[in-house]
This record gives structure tokens, sequence and C-alpha cells, in this order.
């Protein structure tokens, strides 16, 4: 068994290992290498902040779980890392598996400390560590059969109370998120717990949503045990991200979370549910999810008794994300119907917005399959099975959370078509009203042009007999060329030049000449057919800034 210092000293080495020295190349270890070395996040303890309405179990960032007597049972709560490791070697015998908790940001002598005590392979703490950008060999996610780590979706829903122009909240967004995660790849300032917020949206009408992982990995030990960790964003707080900005200006909505069974069937559990310790700051920005930690303990069926199953035990945390899946595409599919029964502001942003959830909405259809196939596939080819005896119970169990997440990408992938419709919809509809308003223009420059024609048309003859006859006129009533001449000389030409003109082009005068009524001359031109060469211009579509 290793110590925590050996743990990260094997997690150096191992990334150090080049392309040159063997096919199994360590390269992508070296941002959890740099990170387990890393000075910035020595302190063990959990951050000091706590607020007067806090619970004492805030500052708790582990819990251990047993499988014991038929139990799954609450073993402790950790601070400290001193602490988990003495608890964790005495439980060691006394049941062939355990489940432990992370909540929030972690440490490097945390995860030392986790990794060393439950032999965890790097490659979890790797891949919930993401956003440690230092550099990137693009090895996430993994193909499937080498895949050992499977994250869930937590999505928390809110709305803003503030009446801030939507565009000015889309720009505080992605600058806001990429402050914030410029400060996770530094590592400064983040105190133990502190909550992950992997994504922020926001949508229409003030609502938001927050996303966030719970990343799971089955870890073995030498003597045939097995330890279950789960590692969940949610944490003690929501002081140091990006969310503070909201504090004052909206509240989080309820995680609805529906039990299967009759809600009246069992008081008992319902007020012991109720008695548990308490881990929100408030009503307003609390999350449920963070007290998950706190109220996992359940019966094992008695099948399992002996055996206990790994997967079956991870199983409510599927059913807590596909809760929390279920309110965000309601509130998608809410939102592309209010978009539908006539938006409320200008088409740009509605396509934008309608953009915004159909990228959302893609990002979960690829979750909700790749937790498809962890279902199928009961965790992976490391995860044990059970006896056949014991497959009853869990194959039900399994169905039917697979049937919950089939409903859920089924909700999704139809979803998604129709806010690209939609969104094809109004598009087209906004061209056809542009092209419109640009033939109605182009008709009347058309009619304009003619007006001016036909003017030019009358006066060129007069202007040019004018200067004609200037030449031997002196002045009115004076010379050898009558003035009546002029007006006789004038109104001749201009019937030899319509006369040109209607010869030469009778079909165009032909169309033209109807056109026009009550203008100058609009006995000529009674009605013209312009068919106006237009020029669609497209509307821009800008995507959403993800991070």
């Amino acid at each position: 068994m290793l110590t925590p210092p050996q743990y990260i000293e094997a997690v150096s080495r191992l990334s150090m290992g080049g392309e040159s020295m063997s096919i199994h190349s360590g390269t992508n270890y070296q941002n959890l290498a740099q990170y387990l070395k890393s000075a910035q996040g020595n302190s063990s303890q959990v951050n000091l902040w706590a607020p007067a309405c806090a619970s004492p179990e805030d500052n708790v960032h582990a819990t251990l779980y047993e499988f014991a007597g038929g139990q799954r049972s609450f073993v402790s709560s950790f601070r400290d890392p001193a602490g988990f490791n003495w608890v964790k070697q005495t439980q060691r015998h006394i049941s062939s598996g355990s489940l432990v908790f992370l909540r929030g940001f972690s440490t490097p002598n945390w995860l030392a400390a986790v990794g060393a005590e439950c032999c965890v392979d790097p490659e979890f703490f790797n891949a919930h560590l993401d956003f440690l950008s230092y550099s990137d060999t693009y090895s996430i996610p993994t193909i499937p059969s080498s895949a050992k780590v499977f994250k869930l979706r937590l999505t928390s829903l809110g709305v803003l109370t503030s009446s801030e122009d939507l565009q000015k909240s889309r720009r505080w967004k992605s600058e806001s998120m990429a402050s914030y995660y410029r400060e996770r790849t530094k590592g400064i300032g983040l105190p133990i717990g502190d909550s992950i917020v992997r994504k922020f949206s926001i949508f229409g009408k003030g609502s938001f949503a927050i996303e966030q992982d719970i990343s799971i990995c089955l870890a073995r030990t030498g003597d045939d045990k097995w330890t279950v960790v789960v590692w969940m964003d949610p944490g003690t707080s929501l002081v140091t991200t990006p969310l503070e900005f909201l504090r004052d200006k909206g509240y989080l909505l309820p995680h609805v979370h529906r039990r299967r069974e009759n809600i009246m069937s069992d008081m008992f559990s319902i007020a012991t549910e109720s008695d548990a310790p308490v881990a929100a700051h408030n009503e307003t920005w609390g999350q449920s999810s963070r007290i998950l930690p706190f109220q996992y303990s359940k019966p094992i069926p008695s099948e399992m008794e002996v055996e206990p199953d790994p997967f079956f035990s991870v199983l409510d945390l599927f059913e807590f994300s596909a809760n929390s899946e279920r309110q965000f595409l309601n509130m998608i599919s809410s939102q592309i119907n209010d978009q539908m029964e006539g938006p409320d502001v200008p088409l740009k942003t509605t396509v934008e917005l309608l953009q915004s959830m159909a990228v959302s909405l893609q990002e979960h259809i690829q979750r909700l399959k790749q937790n498809i196939v962890v279902i199928k596939d009961r965790g992976g080819p490391t995860w044990p099975r059970t006896a056949d005896k014991n497959n009853s119970v869990l194959d039900v169990a399994i169905n039917t959370t697979l049937k919950d997440f089939e409903s859920l990408l089924d909700d999704a992938i139809s979803l998604s078509r129709l806010c690209m419709d939609v969104t094809t919809i109004l598009t087209n509809s906004a061209i056809a009203e542009q092209s419109k308003e640009l033939a109605q223009q182009t008709l009347h420059d058309s009619q304009n042009i003619m007006i001016i024609t036909v003017l030019t048309t009358i006066l060129l003859p007069f202007a040019l007999m004018a200067s004609v006859f200037s030449m031997n006129v002196e002045q009115f009533g004076v010379g050898t060329v009558h003035l009546r001449l002029w007006f006789i000389s004038a109104f001749s030409l201009l019937v030899l030049v319509l006369s040109t003109v209607l010869l030469l082009s009778p079909q165009t005068l032909t169309r033209f000449m109807p056109a026009y009524p009550g203008l100058f001359l609009r006995g000529l031109f009674l009605q013209t057919r312009v068919r106006p060469r237009v020029r669609l211009t497209s509307i821009e579509l800008v995507p959403e800034i993800r991070y």
C-alpha cells in the first residue's frame, strides 16, 4: 500500500514516460502531476469561511460508507486527510466494499490521501480536473473499452429577478466564466470544497442553468476489496464561483427528486431524512445535491447482503442525475414554446437563444448516450459481477434506470430537432420579410426612375429647340422668325422622339405605357409591372461561447 507522498511520486514518474520510451505514454498525466506537486493547494483543511447560517457539516470534504450488515451504512465524515487515512485502514477488513464521496474542489493532499488509501487510478483525478489546462493532449474522453471513469451531469435551474438585458448578461457570463477558469488553471484562491461550475447558461426570461459533474470510478485493492469513489462538483458554497454575482439578482429553483415508492408508505424514513444534517447555506442558493453524501444510507436487498454489487450502489446517483436532466429538458421545452408563440425580443437575439439551446441539447445528448453505454455495460469490464442469484434484483434496477435514460435521450433528440426547426422557420420568415421590403423599395425606386425618364424625354426636345432658336431670336416679338414657330417645332420634335422610341422598343413601351395614372402625362402610362432583382442578406448566427 502506497503512502500519499509515494502516490504523488508515482504519478510524477508516470507523467514523465514519453512516447519514445513506451507505447503507453504518460504525458496526458502531466497536468495532474503538476497539480499534485504544486505549492498552491498544500492546505489540508477546508476553507474557514462560514456564514452565520452555515452548518458544521459544511466543513466536511469526504464521507465514507461501508456495505455491512445488510445496510449501506454511514461510517464517518472527514475534514482532514489524516483522519481519512486512519479510519479507512481500520475499516479495511470489515466489508468487501466501501463508497467514498468527495465534495467540491480538492487539494493535492486530499487527492494523494484518497488515491493512496483507495488505490485510485490517476485517470480518475485527471478526468475530473480536466479544467487544469497547463497543456492539452486531447486524450479526454477515451474510447469506451479503456474508460475507467464515467460522469453524470447535474443541472441546477434558476431565475434572474433583475431586469438586466439578456445580451449584457450573456457578455458578463462569457467574461466571468473565462476569468473563473483562468483562476482554476492557476489554482489560486480556491478553498477546499468550493463548488465547481462546469457551465453556466442564460436563457430567455431570465432563466439560467448551472451544470456540474459527478465523476465515478471503481478502485480495487490487492485483497479483493473494492471502493467506489464519487467526486461531486457541488461543494460547500458558491462563494468564489461566478454565481456570486447573481446572489442578489436571482435564486435557484428546487431540485425535484421524486420517490419511486409511495410517498406515504414509510413516514419514518421521511422523518429521518428531514432530521439529517443540512449543508446548504440558505434556501435561495442551497443545492440539495450538496447534502447527497450525508443521506446515502440505504438497506441492501437481501439477495446482496453477502456479496454487494458496486454498480448497484451507484444507481441512486443515476436516478438523481436523471431527475435533474428531466427538469432541464422541461425548461428547454418551455423556452422553445415561448419562442414559437412569438418572441418579445429582436430576431437576432431569438436566433442566438435558440442556437444556444441547440448546442446545450447536443452536449446533453452526448452525455446521455455515454451514460446509457455505462448502464448497459454495468459500469465497465473492470466492475465485478455478483452471483447469478442476485441478477434478478440487479437486472430490474438496471433496466428501470436504463429506460429512464433512454426516455431522456429520446426527448432530448426531439427537442434538438424542434429547436433547429423553429430556428429555420424564424430565419426563413425574416428573410422573406426582408425580401418583401427590398422588393417594395426597388419598386418605389424604379417608379421614381421612370418619372425622371419621362420628364427627361419630354423636356429634352424643348431644351433642344430653345437652344436652336436662341441663336436667331434677339428678343420676343422682334426678328425675322416668329416665336410661335418655336412651339410648333418643339412639339413636332417631341412627337418624332416618342415615335422613334415606340418603333425601336414597342414591347418595352407597351409594358410601361399603361403605368403611372395621375402623374405628368399619366395618360400615356397606366400600369407598370416591375420584377426587381433582390439581393437577400442572411441573418448572422452567433454561436454560444463554451468553456
